[in-house]
């Protein structure tokens, strides 16, 4: 039954071609936007990939300038007194080595993330330019 149905429908349709000229034309303009959009996205993971390059060299340089800096680092962080009060019999030693060591990393991360957006900004602004 319901095969009937369904040639009924087949049967029933009949679209009208269009001439040849008409299906390459069309077939054409649709190649050309393909084309625009596959050029488009290749100039766009060029860019994304020329960021990262930036910003892992920026992280880089950072994490390199703070690892330098670290013993004075360390003595200012030893400088500031921390003062926690838990109700305990045992004091707190809080080790300022690693608390030097997570602020070298934050700020590394921090200007690696922030060169990342900065280079990405700087490509759309030249996309809107060259518009």
């Amino acid at each position: 039954m319901e095969e009937d149905n369904f040639k009924e429908i087949f049967n029933s349709f009949n679209p009208d071609l269009s001439s040849d000229a008409d299906f390459m034309s069309t077939l054409q303009r649709s190649m050309n936007a393909v084309e625009i959009v596959r050029k488009r996205n290749a100039e766009l993971h060029r860019r994304g990939k020329r960021a990262i390059v930036i910003a892992s060299l920026a992280g880089f340089v950072a994490g390199v300038i703070m690892t330098i800096l670290q013993p004075y680092i360390i003595a200012w962080f030893g400088e500031i007194h921390f003062s926690l009060s838990i109700p305990s019999s045992q004091s707190v030693n809080i080790d300022y080595t690693l608390i030097s060591w997570m602020a070298t990393a934050i700020i590394s991360l921090t200007i690696a993330l922030n060169t990342y957006h900065m280079a990405m900004s700087h490509h759309r602004l030249a996309d809107k330019v060259g518009s």
